[in-house]
């Protein structure tokens, strides 16, 4: 039985936010792991923006049980155990391999983005004007679409690695 093989990544879609919310302001942080997207994240927080963080809603779209876990059980056998993912075992099957770290990608970002559109119609039609997305494949799952400004994070290499 032979995989299909992704030569590129897929295009991002572009989600959409309903603008029937009078000034909403939807503000995109994205970059490199341990950049600094969750500490900005908090500081909005605290400002009373919504905060959406991508890696907590994929943990929510991954708990055992969750639509997604299936799928990416299909996609890669042996990754999804009674506890639920493990994580381990499909990144080192991934991340050593571009073919399937797309394959995954195709997988994973599509219903991701969607549910970051959908946490984000949630705060907005809560009444909250203010709906902050950190996310490091902010594009690759489409919902850069979403936001009105987008904001890369970063921090000096040393700093990356001391976190």
């Amino acid at each position: 039985m032979s995989q299909a093989v992704f030569e590129r990544e897929p295009a991002p879609r572009r989600l959409t936010l309903s603008r029937t919310y009078r000034n909403l302001l939807v503000l995109g942080l994205t970059g490199p792991a341990a950049g600094g997207k969750s500490f900005l994240l908090g500081i909005f927080r605290e400002l009373g923006a919504a905060a959406i963080e991508a890696d907590a809603v994929y943990r929510d779209l991954v708990l055992p049980g969750a639509p997604l876990l299936s799928r990416i059980d299909e996609a890669f056998p042996g990754v999804v155990t009674a506890d639920g993912l493990d994580r381990e075992e499909l990144s080192t099957r991934v991340f050593g391999n571009p073919n399937d770290l797309l394959r995954l990608n195709a997988v994973v970002h599509p219903p991701l983005g969607d549910a970051v559109a959908q946490a984000a119609g949630e705060a907005a039609a809560s009444g909250n004007r203010r709906v902050v997305i950190a996310a490091a494949v902010l594009f690759e799952n489409g919902a850069a679409g979403l936001c009105d400004e987008i904001w890369f994070a970063d921090c000096p290499p040393e700093e990356r690695i001391r976190r």
